[in-house]
Parts: structure tokens; C-alpha cells; sequence
């Protein structure tokens, strides 16, 4: 297993200059006229989400985070095996203040999130998460999942893009562009091959109770590359 990570690895390092301009949308949602018709709303009230200014606004659940957690979903005609992009822009409105309080785009399918590009509260500093992940052992012991250091990079309030990308039974998160153009690498796991279907979802949670903490998402996007 941690031998595949470590190919894995070398492999996610192909992605660094990946843009989307090849590859045709298979959704996308700015949010500048309301919610588009394909987002399904799971666990959330009328009140705690709002079209503001172009963009989607939630609060933030006070539940921890959980694969039943309130979320904004939309499915997705793509499988594991596809090639496809989601990107969102985030923004922290209200400062975090609770342990493990997270906001975030997940990859779904119908047993609920599988994986995820997120922000967090963690040890009262806000970080990217998951974290990036290298091998830092001596060669032949990439077996040990002691010699992988994972790394959490310090996550702005401001607004981020974070992406998530599916290639061939895996996923990649990253964040970016830098001004070259570019994405940074994070965490990356296999995903399950056979669902029945396909997604993504946006969730907030983790606040302390009865805070109104808000969030903002934007320029949701969903491309698919054709073979």
C-alpha cells in the first residue's frame, strides 16, 4: 500500500501544470443568477444558505463532520475511471474558532464523501488539509509508513481555489493558481472503483454552537476530458 503511494506520488507530480482548457465543462455554476437546478440540498435550511453578491454563502454546521453531514451535492454523469476537474473558490467570511471546524468541496458517490479538499481549524491554526505527503526514508523502505512526512501548509481566510482532480481510480488535491499558472500538489488517495454514481458536494462544519460563522463558495466547475 505505501509502496503505491509512492507512485502515486510521482505520478501526481504530472499534474502541477495541468489547466483545464483542454478539457470541456460538465457543469459549472457561478452563482451570479441563484443556485442552479442540478444542486440537490441535503441537511440545510432555507436559512442557512443565501446567493449574495455572485456567490453562495452557508453557515457553518455545528456538527462535526461526518459522511451524513449537511451538504450541497451535485451528481454528475462521470465515473472513477474518468478524467475530471472540480474547482471552487473558498472564502473563510467569519473567523474559526472551534476545533476541527472545516469548510470544503468533497468527492462523493452514493455511499456519501469520499474525499476531500478542504480548510480547516487544526491545533487553532488554519491549514490546507489533507496535507501534502513525501517520502523522506532511505531508498527500499517505502514500506514503513514512518518515513512519510505530512505536511500542512497554513490555509488564508481569504479567497483559495481549491481542486480536486479524478484520474483513473485516483484523486488529487490542489490549490492555486500561482501566478505562473500553476497548482500545488496536497494529498492524493485511490478511490473506489465501482460506484453507482458520481459527484460532488460543498459542506461547512465543525462550528461551535449557536456561532454564526459563514462561509462563501464560488465559480464552481466541473470539466471532463473526452478520450
Amino acid at each position: 500500500m505505501v509502496a503505491k503511494l509512492i507512485s502515486l506520488l510521482m505520478v501526481s507530480l504530472l499534474f502541477s501544470t495541468f489547466t483545464q482548457a483542454a478539457e470541456p465543462v460538465l457543469f459549472e455554476d457561478n452563482f451570479d443568477n441563484g443556485l442552479s437546478e442540478q444542486w440537490q440540498i441535503v441537511g440545510l435550511s432555507s436559512d442557512d444558505y443565501r446567493i449574495k453578491d455572485g456567490g453562495l454563502e452557508v453557515r457553518v454546521q455545528s456538527e462535526p463532520y461526518s459522511r451524513e453531514s449537511p451538504m450541497i451535492k451535485v451528481i454528475l454523469p462521470f465515473t472513477s475511471a474518468n478524467s475530471v476537474t472540480a474547482s471552487v473558490d473558498v472564502e473563510i467570511l467569519d473567523k474559526f474558532t472551534a476545533p476541527d471546524e472545516m469548510v470544503g468541496m468533497f468527492l462523493i458517490d452514493e455511499s456519501g464523501r469520499e474525499f476531500r479538499a478542504s480548510k480547516a481549524r487544526i491545533d487553532n491554526k488554519l491549514f490546507l488539509a489533507p496535507p501534502s505527503v513525501n517520502y523522506v526514508g532511505e531508498p527500499g523502505h517505502e514500506d514503513d509508513i514512518l518515513n512519510y512526512a505530512f505536511t500542512y501548509r497554513p490555509a488564508s481566510e481569504e479567497t483559495e481555489t481549491l481542486r480536486i482532480l479524478v484520474r483513473s481510480y485516483n484523486a488529487y488535491f490542489q490549490v492555486g493558481p500561482n501566478e505562473e499558472g500553476q497548482y500545488q500538489n496536497f494529498f492524493f488517495s485511490a478511490i473506489r472503483k465501482n460506484s453507482k454514481e458520481r459527484g460532488f458536494c460543498l459542506c461547512a462544519t465543525g462550528a461551535p454552537e449557536g456561532a454564526q460563522h459563514w462561509v462563501r463558495f464560488d465559480n464552481f466547475r466541473v470539466t471532463r476530458k473526452v478520450k
